[in-house]
């Protein structure tokens, strides 16, 4: 038993102790155990603090012995948890704020909001785009100079649309523009995608596309062009009298208005040697046609001198003649005539061209469209000596193949590769359009 002496120190006792339990004695006693008892304290004495201890075996111990007290250490373990959570929150917000700052891999891309442009901005960039000229480059023989200012009206601009594949902002405008001079009037429907331009915050123009075009002839052909074509046009409509006055000086002659009419041009071809100089006469028809201008047709050549005939070359014997050819004769190189080559094979026909070429050769026919079924044909302005691979054709009909867009009626001038693959008695020679 612990005994307190005078200095408040705590001595040991040796004894016996018999517990009560139950108001009776106990049995045996315990021998040489200490026992803490409690004894009265000075008034001095500072009593130990009371703190929560873990409970062991089911017996509380307030020794206050610093093996067993514990609560500094929890107090630690709560500021470090604070701590981390604290650092976390901070790292989280630091990396959300460089994401809009630095706008990695486009995400978080600032909303554009673009309005349309008003219509005088559209009117001016379809005026800056120079559409007259696309819009009359399809139409020959007409003077495109001195157009006056081109005028605009129904102009409308579609609403302004995303594309979330390219993040491309973009609207549509249109309008309807006529043009107009001394030549021709024109008018026709353009239509523009305009894209917005974020750098720049304007619209950009992505180029004009034009619609049908309705035009009317104010003034007659252009002569000068048609003089420039002339050599052309001769070649198709008689390539020997082309080959005798090439590169001849050209002048002409017309009688044009704006409902079309004649003109006659003049071929000069200068002497060689001692010789005179020879002259012919080219005259033609100058007509309207509403999708493609001036048309000009060759209708005769007058002052051809008579060639002497020459025998005709020993040829082998020709394959079997197609329904309309007739045998090898030499044709008149002589005329005037210009007749046109009716329907038919016209093979009892006097022929007034002459075209000598082989398979795949480039040739040009001038004359009009005609349909036959699924057939496109090619009905000549005159009837054509054809000789072919040593193979003689008297026709005025060529069968058309290829993507050439023609339409009934339509007088036009087809060139293209030739062959002798025709699938129609009147026209046993093709000439295919879509030659490289």
């Amino acid at each position: 038993m612990s005994e307190v002496n005078s200095h408040g120190n705590r001595g040991q006792v040796s004894g016996s102790y018999s517990p009560v339990r139950g108001g009776s004695s106990a049995s045996a006693a315990i021998p040489n155990t200490p026992v803490q008892q409690a004894y009265p304290q000075p008034s001095n004495y500072q009593a130990p603090i009371a703190v929560p201890t873990h409970m062991a075996g089911g017996s509380p111990n307030y020794g206050g012995s610093p093996s067993n007290f514990n609560g500094g250490g929890k107090h630690t373990s709560k500021l470090l948890i604070v701590g981390i959570i604290i650092l976390v929150l901070a790292l989280i917000s630091l990396a959300i704020a460089m994401l809009f700052v630095f706008k990695p891999f486009g995400l978080f891309e600032e909303e554009v909001n673009a309005e349309a442009p008003n219509v005088g901005q559209v009117e001016e960039m379809f005026k800056s785009s120079d559409f007259e000229k696309n819009m009359l480059s399809g139409f020959q023989f007409v003077n495109t100079e001195n157009m006056q200012d081109p005028k605009l009206k129904n102009t409308k601009v579609g609403e302004v649309k995303r594309n979330d594949a390219n993040k491309e902002i973009y609207c549509e405008a249109s309008t309807d523009a006529e043009v107009a001079n001394d030549s021709i009037s024109a008018s026709t429907t353009l239509s523009m995608r305009l894209t917005y331009d974020k750098d720049s915050s304007s619209w950009k123009d992505g180029g004009v596309q034009t619609g049908n075009i309705s035009a009317t002839p104010e003034g007659p052909a252009d002569i000068a062009a048609i003089q420039e074509s002339i050599p052309s046009l001769l070649r198709s409509y008689d390539s020997s009298v082309a080959a005798q006055f090439s590169g001849s000086e050209i002048t002409s002659d017309s009688q044009l208005t704006k409902d079309g009419g004649t003109a006659s041009f003049v071929l000069t071809k200068a002497a060689e040697g001692e010789g005179e100089a020879k002259t012919c006469t080219v005259n033609t028809e100058v007509k309207w046609n509403d999708s493609r201008g001036w048309q000009v047709t060759i209708t005769s050549v007058d002052g051809i001198e008579e060639q002497p005939e020459e025998p005709p070359e020993e040829q082998p014997a020709p394959e079997e003649p197609a329904q309309n050819n007739e045998p090898a004769q030499q044709p008149s190189s002589g005329g005037s005539s210009g007749g046109n080559g009716g329907n038919g094979g016209n093979s009892g026909s006097q022929p007034t061209m002459l075209l000598v070429c082989y398979s795949g050769d480039l040739v040009q026919v001038p004359g009009v469209i005609e349909f036959e079924g699924s057939h496109i044909l090619l009905r000549t302005d005159h009837v054509i000596r054809v000789e072919l691979d040593n193979r003689v054709f008297i026709t005025t009909y060529f069968e058309l193949t290829g993507n050439g867009g023609w339409y009934r009626g339509e007088h036009t001038t087809v060139i293209g590769e030739i062959g002798a693959t025709g699938s129609l008695g009147k026209a046993p020679l093709v000439i295919n359009v879509d030659y490289v």
